[in-house]
């Protein structure tokens, strides 16, 4: 569990039949707010023993004291209303701060919830919570079970991060490298197509260390300056354009450039210090027509210009853009298929 963060308390709450002393810490002094007499009487009944004599001189002189209680997790998982196991963790932070538990599953279940329960009254703020099994594939995150599902098909590439998820419907709910990456509990979360919310947690990251672990080609596709032209497309202004160019080299960066660049610097704080493999950029899904082919060729142009060894893929074939492999997608009858059938016997 992470990003807890306990509120600070402008005036001292104390626990039924618990004594005052015992739940309560002074941690900070904050100027020029004022507390009424009961408040003082009350800190200088119960502290004035352990308070230094500078500390007391601001007392008399009305300065706020902000007092902090401890507050006593118990996160659990619980199955028919009963506790199959927990784990406890105190609270006595006032800032943002990580908090890690484990858990030993004692029993397999289908309808097992997860339980945050705190003992005491108070504010907690919870900013992520993630509850991850202890062994995953290559220890890098992913359910072992389903990497070596994917293992055993020998797959030579993967596209990532998947089709219109990339687009959007909205300039929001568009794709952007920026927000998949760093910490999982930094990165802001983000509402897909299909109605409900990703954190974001398999992101840039994660999907090249899948790519290295299974020994396979990454194929990154970038948004390409437009939401999804299927639900009613948004064009990108010039600032957002440039927006989404820069995002793909930063992409491109993270995953090529060395330790010492900006955003290969963040890819060995994360734990690779080495320059992954990406072979594959993809611009745009789906995407067609001459509002495409403009915004194709500037992102192609902005990375060659960079990164000249990198592979293009557009989404459409025509005369007026310049591409490696064209990524076709055909919705069409089981005709068409079948009347096609050796399109891409030499291809």
């Amino acid at each position: 569990m992470t990003g807890s963060h306990h509120k600070k308390l402008h005036q001292p709450q104390f626990l039924p039949g618990i004594p005052k002393m015992q739940t309560c810490s002074l941690i900070k002094i904050i100027h020029s707010m004022i507390i009424g007499a009961f408040l003082f009487k009350l800190i200088l009944r119960k502290m004035a023993k352990s308070i230094t004599s500078d500390i007391m001189a601001l007392i008399k002189k009305k300065e706020i004291l902000i007092i902090s209680i401890c507050l006593h997790l118990t996160v659990s998982i619980q199955i028919n209303n009963q506790t199959s196991c927990s784990s406890d963790i105190i609270i006595n932070d006032a800032n943002w701060k990580r908090y890690d538990a484990q858990f030993l599953a004692t029993e397999t279940a289908r309808n097992a919830t997860f339980s945050i329960q705190c003992q005491e009254k108070g504010t907690l703020y919870l900013g992520f919570c993630s509850l991850m099994p202890a062994e995953t594939f290559h220890g890098h995150g992913l359910r072992k079970d389903l990497a070596e599902k994917l293992e055993q098909m020998h797959p030579s590439f993967l596209r990532f991060p998947g089709g219109c998820i990339v687009e959007g419907f909205t300039l929001e709910t568009a794709m952007f490298f920026c927000n998949t990456v760093g910490p999982v509990w930094e990165r802001p979360s983000h509402w897909l197509l299909w109605h409900y919310r990703t954190t974001n947690g398999l992101g840039f990251h994660e999907y090249l260390q899948l790519c290295e672990d299974l020994k396979l080609s990454a194929l990154y596709v970038c948004n390409c300056g437009m939401t999804c032209q299927g639900r009613g497309p948004y064009y990108f202004n010039e600032a957002q354009m440039q927006f989404a160019i820069n995002d793909t080299l930063n992409a491109l960066e993270y995953a090529l450039g060395s330790s010492q660049t900006h955003w290969g610097s963040l890819r060995a704080k994360m734990g690779h210090p080495e320059p992954f493999s990406l072979k594959y950029l993809e611009i745009g899904n789906e995407n067609s027509g001459t509002e495409y082919e403009a915004c194709f060729n500037r992102i192609r142009e902005a990375v060659l210009e960079r990164y000249p060894q990198i592979i293009i893929v557009s989404n459409t074939r025509s005369e007026t853009i310049k591409t490696d492999i064209v990524d076709d997608h055909y919705y069409n009858m089981p005709e068409f298929f079948a009347e096609n059938i050796d399109t891409y016997d030499d291809y």
